[in-house]
């Protein structure tokens, strides 16, 4: 599997002069996500950075004077199959010294949701918010003056006061990808839970026997996925059904 993925997006912007625009086909890198978080992410983080950069055969900007997106579609989620084995852009980097981009991609991988957007601030607060963020939830880093903790806050919050990433030892980021599920119902457990299920009338079975449930060929692929099995994307949904369960579907 990819470290990165590719993202093709259309929809429209506002310029400066507020008139509404239109981008086609713009594709961008991000790290691999579950395919519904890659959707939020390129919508949320991503849409404004890849428009920006998007560039002409000359070189030049191809989208200018971007006062905001305002509609985004999704075209498309691919391996990065050119690369797989790209270097996230933010590994091995302290957090304190990543540019925007990093930041956005170390926030992505991480679900550090509190992380500014691209450019919606300073690139010295996004930097001390994803320091914060990612030593507490990442790192489940505390340290407390004195003893109490009911009474202090984590000084690795950075909404404590005198909150100064300064003070402690650099992080540097490492290439794990995190996407939050520990809370999460695996789909293959949702799946079996869903065939099991009968519809009831009066505490009685109305048919007698367990409908037979077929899942859908997104959610085939998403379990193909975590279980790490590599798949093309013309595959048809019983070739892959067999190479995930060894039998046909």
């Amino acid at each position: 599997m990819s470290n990165t993925i590719k993202v093709t997006i259309s929809g429209s912007y506002r310029s400066a002069n507020r008139q509404i625009e239109s981008f086609d086909a713009v594709t961008g890198l991000m790290p691999n996500l579950d395919e519904d978080k890659a959707t939020q992410m390129a919508i949320k983080r991503y849409a404004r950075i890849w428009v920006s950069q998007a560039k002409k055969e000359d070189g030049e900007p191809k989208y200018k004077h971007i006062s905001n997106i305002r509609q985004v579609f999704i075209d498309s989620i691919e391996d990065n199959e050119d690369k797989p084995n790209a270097k996230l852009s933010y590994v091995g980097k302290d957090i304190m010294e990543m540019n925007y981009e990093e930041l956005q991609d170390l926030a992505a991988a991480n679900d550090l949701n509190g992380v500014p957007l691209y450019r919606t601030g300073s690139l010295i607060t996004a930097r001390r918010i994803a320091f914060s963020e990612y030593a507490i939830k990442v790192l489940q880093l505390e340290e407390y003056e004195g003893t109490d903790k009911e009474e202090k806050h984590n000084l690795y919050d950075h909404r404590t006061s005198g909150f100064n990433p300064k003070k402690f030892e650099p992080i540097i980021a490492d290439d794990i990808i995190r996407r939050n599920d520990r809370h999460r119902i695996s789909l293959e457990d949702a799946m079996h839970k869903e065939a099991k299920s009968v519809k009831r009338k009066g505490g009685k079975s109305v048919d007698g026997e367990v409908a037979p449930t077929r899942m859908t060929f997104e959610q085939l692929k998403s379990i193909a996925t975590q279980r790490n099995i590599a798949f093309n994307k013309g595959i048809s949904y019983e070739v892959l059904y067999k190479k995930v369960y060894g039998q046909a579907a």
